[in-house]
């Protein structure tokens, strides 16, 4: 009987031993990334287009980023160095305005405010700007 069991243990041992040799011969795939470093921000991954292409924009929402380029300029900033998504609000529309730093690569893993001049505009129904908001 000890023999019969030995034999058994020395397959097992064998077989296991083998199945170790093929595991450690193939090739893994790499771990799975962060959610961090998965992350590619991009332009076309949040939507955004730039704001300088009025034309690239729905023609529904071309007075508006019209307007939001206007205020940018108003306020000293370049249109040219945002691109920006359109959506509704309650009181009127709004106007995420992601600017050019937030997609360079050191910003990718940021949270909030991407190279920290991104932020929304808020429109009343009249068009006209009711308040910017920065993102946090």
């Amino acid at each position: 009987m000890d023999r019969l069991k030995s034999r058994a243990v020395g397959a097992v041992l064998g077989l296991w031993g083998c199945a170790l040799l093929v595991a450690s011969s193939c090739q893994h795939p790499p771990p799975p990334a962060r959610s961090h470093e998965r992350r590619v921000l991009t332009p076309e991954a949040v939507g955004a287009l730039p704001m300088a292409s009025v034309e690239a924009f729905p023609s529904e929402q071309r007075d508006l980023i019209r307007a939001a380029s206007a205020e940018l300029l108003r306020t000293g900033q370049q249109p040219a160095e945002f691109y920006g998504t359109v959506g509704r609000v309650k009181e009127g529309a709004k106007v995420d305005l992601w600017h050019q730093t937030a997609f360079l690569p050191e910003n990718r893993a940021m949270a909030g405010n991407p190279g920290g001049r991104c932020f929304t505009m808020y429109f009343d129904r009249d068009g006209r700007v009711a308040k910017k908001l920065k993102w946090q």
